[in-house]
């Protein structure tokens, strides 16, 4: 594994049209990619503050199959996950960078294991990560 996919990456999966330059990229790079927890828990509070009706069924279902399709690849907080976190804040805090809880355990998990970081919002990160949205 040499991705993780931040939770855009993973909401833009649901959207009717994705952009296409995503799916090309997932197309090449799938075997390759896994999902933090923390996106999983941002995904089910997206979808709980939505009134019951065809969104949210349509999302609901649409977790489920990603949960299904990353079995074996969704990565959990754990306790080295957590001390990289706590690195990455401290650091992030001296360099002038205050940084979102729930973004910065999704980096502290990609550093404990490894991976960059897949994600649209390249500025809510402290290293760096890999953007499909944006022209090579």
């Amino acid at each position: 594994m040499k991705w993780l996919l931040d939770t855009n990456s993973l909401s833009e999966l649901t959207r009717p049209e994705p952009f296409e330059g995503l799916l090309d990229w997932l197309d090449a790079n799938e075997p390759d990619t896994g999902i933090s927890a923390i996106s999983i828990g941002e995904m089910v509070a997206g979808i709980e503050r939505l009134q019951e009706g065809k969104r949210r069924r349509t999302l609901e279902r649409a977790l489920k199959f990603l949960r299904e399709d990353y079995a074996g690849k969704i990565l959990d907080f754990t306790e080295g996950a957590a001390v990289e976190w706590g690195r990455l804040v401290a650091l992030a805090r001296k360099r002038g960078h205050n940084l979102s809880v729930l973004d910065s355990q999704i980096e502290a998990t990609g550093i404990h294991y490894g991976l960059t970081v897949v994600t649209r919002n390249s500025s809510d990160f402290f290293h760096p990560v890999f953007n499909p949205w944006k022209p090579s």
